[in-house]
């Protein structure tokens, strides 16, 4: 009988395991493009953009682009992607984060684009740069000075 509970016990420990596990692939396909240093930058950026927002509007989404002037690299939230600039995406935490590829000739250490979700025509349940929608809205941008695949200094808060 103790044998019968012990097989029990362990396959339902195992059914909770790869039951929790496959939710959080789930919400970070594609996060594993990102360096550590890099989408620790991006959750905190998540959280921040949640904590001043009163309400999560669903299709704000966050992105990550390079540029050449001093190895620069910027942060921001947005509502509409950019379909000539965008190079995968990936989803941090639940939230969609696109990447919008290197102005840089420089080898940026900080995102494989090999293991980025590839964009197709469209990411279902985002907007695009040609959707006709009138709004108001502000988008809120971090930038970043790399000094190396594992170093990042904040130097710019804006919108």
């Amino acid at each position: 009988m103790r044998k019968y509970v012990f097989y029990m016990l362990f396959t339902t420990l195992c059914c909770f395991a790869c039951k929790r596990h496959s939710g959080l692939d789930e919400n970070n396909r594609g996060s594993e493009a990102f360096a550590f240093v890099l989408r620790d930058r991006i959750e905190d950026f998540i959280s921040y953009v949640d904590s001043i927002s009163p309400y999560k509007n669903k299709n704000e989404f966050f992105y990550v682009f390079f540029e050449e002037e001093n190895d620069k690299m910027f942060v921001g939230t947005d509502f509409f992607y950019r379909k000539n600039k965008i190079k995968g995406y990936a989803f941090v935490n639940g939230r969609l984060v696109v990447y919008n590829g290197n102005d840089s000739d420089r080898k940026q250490y900080l995102v494989d684009t090999t293991k980025l979700i590839q964009f197709v025509d469209t990411i279902p349940g985002f907007w695009s740069d040609d959707t006709d929608i009138h709004m108001d809205y502000e988008v809120l941008r971090r930038e970043f000075v790399i000094h190396g695949k594992d170093s990042l200094t904040l130097t710019n808060l804006g919108y």
